[in-house]
């Protein structure tokens, strides 16, 4: 059975997500289709913060797997498909990597061998 993703509410305007801190791998591509290792900062349903390997540009299309079963033992087997759009693109200043701002429109949560 194929799960379809699903579009993400949108928020009451003027309040914000609350953000988890959770440092999970992710795995990224833009629109030149090749796949990227990351790893998050903090999540929300609205988004997430993501380290990346390279910068990108504010406004491309982006789509993600966070492996939330590698951050959190609870979350055995979980992961999170979705697509979204890059709305801030930092420039790194630190050895850790650029640091960029998903916006996401559509997720599916997917659970493995459990």
């Amino acid at each position: 059975m194929r799960k379809t993703l699903k579009t993400r509410p949108q928020p009451i305007e003027g309040a914000r997500a609350r953000r988890f801190e959770i440092h999970a791998p992710v795995l990224y591509r833009t629109d030149d289709g090749i796949w990227h290792r990351g790893t998050t900062e903090n999540i929300s349903h609205s988004g997430l913060l993501l380290r990346t390997e390279g910068s990108l540009t504010v406004n491309s299309r982006i789509e993600m797997i966070v492996d939330l079963a590698s951050a959190r033992p609870s979350y055995r087997h979980v992961r999170v498909l979705c697509r979204g759009r890059v709305v801030r693109a930092d420039t790194p200043v630190a050895p850790a990597g650029p640091i960029v701002a998903a916006a996401i429109t559509h997720y599916c949560l997917r659970r493995e061998g459990s």
